[in-house]
């Protein structure tokens, strides 16, 4: 299944399955079934006082339509009275010294993580949220990542800021942001991800390619490598004649760029000598990206060879024969 990341959905399930915080629904339930209906995981059975906890995203949408209140979401702690009993001294000091840890863990994250700034360099589909309103309401689902047809979106691990940890990256070296494909805001269950239109997608950039002179092919060693420019959907890239170079060599038009990574994807570079970043990124909290875009004067447009690919069933990337455009037999 595009998205599936083998060896990480197990673990994620065994955990998933008996969560600390989780769904609760008390004996006020009228058996409505709108909590069913408003589930985006499906996580609720036929019958609405259960849970299916592996599948469950903890979105909470249930609890906001349900009309007798009789959801709630919690730890679990139980509900009868404890049984008074003598006071135990190793007991008594085991709580003390627990106390003493998440004292410390209060002030470690009061200080060194509780104030550390969110991470806007990092590369997040089209159509996120600014990081902070991102990082807010990203649940680190997956469902955006099960949808993407590329698997270009990949969950951030420990490398990153923890606050990112397993929210969806754009990662063009596995795969670009396929030009006819707006799932990931469809799936989202928060909206961390916009759910835009096709139209205003493309203008939602999650970045612009930067051309990295010293491991490009026709800039470093002058030779006739055109793949980034026959790739580039949105003919960003342009081929220009530099003085002492024997060859042509290209170059990226800021902004016409989608920052969709066809061009990092396909670099024949042993290390990509084109590469999308953070930079120009285009993330808002309004859903009109392309009136956005135009104040800042982007001209983001499909090429018209792009769009006759796709009518024609070729996805880009998808090259005949094997052989990336700029290459012949």
């Amino acid at each position: 299944m595009p998205g599936h990341l083998p060896g990480r959905r197990p673990l994620f399930s065994l955990a998933a399955r008996h969560p600390a915080w989780k769904r609760q629904v008390s004996e006020a339930c009228i058996g409505c079934g709108k909590c069913q209906a408003r589930c985006p995981a499906q996580a609720i059975p036929g019958d609405p006082r259960a849970t299916r906890h592996g599948e469950c995203l903890t979105c909470r949408r249930c609890l906001e339509i349900c009309p007798q209140q009789a959801i709630r979401f919690s730890f679990g702690a139980a509900t009868h009275p404890l049984l008074s009993s003598p006071p135990d001294p190793k007991r008594r000091a085991l709580l003390a010294g627990g106390a003493v840890f998440l004292a410390g863990g209060g002030v470690l994250w009061s200080t060194a993580w509780g104030r550390a700034r969110p991470d806007s360099s990092l590369l997040r589909p089209p159509g996120a949220r600014p990081e902070e309103d991102f990082l807010r309401r990203c649940l680190g689902c997956g469902a955006c990542m099960a949808v993407c047809p590329t698997n270009t979106l990949q969950p951030a691990g420990f490398q990153h800021p923890w606050q990112a940890l397993l929210s969806p990256l754009l990662t063009p070296v596995i795969g670009p942001c396929a030009t006819d494909c707006n799932r990931c805001g469809q799936a989202c269950p928060t909206e961390a991800i916009l759910p835009l239109p096709m139209a205003e997608k493309f203008w939602a950039r999650p970045g612009t390619a930067h051309i990295r002179k010293g491991r490009c092919l026709a800039w470093l060693e002058e030779k006739a490598c055109l793949v980034c420019d026959e790739v580039c959907p949105f003919d960003a890239i342009r081929l220009i004649r530099v003085q002492g170079l024997s060859n042509s060599v290209p170059e990226v038009i800021p902004n016409r760029c989608a920052g969709c990574g066809y061009c990092e994807h396909e670099c024949p570079a042993a290390r990509k000598a084109i590469v999308v970043e953070a930079v120009g990124a285009l993330r808002l909290n309004d859903p009109r990206p392309r009136e956005n875009g135009l104040l800042k004067g982007l001209d983001i447009r499909l090429h018209p060879h792009q769009k006759d690919a796709e009518q024609d069933g070729v996805l880009p990337g998808g090259f005949p024969g094997g052989l990336p455009p700029g290459f012949t037999p």
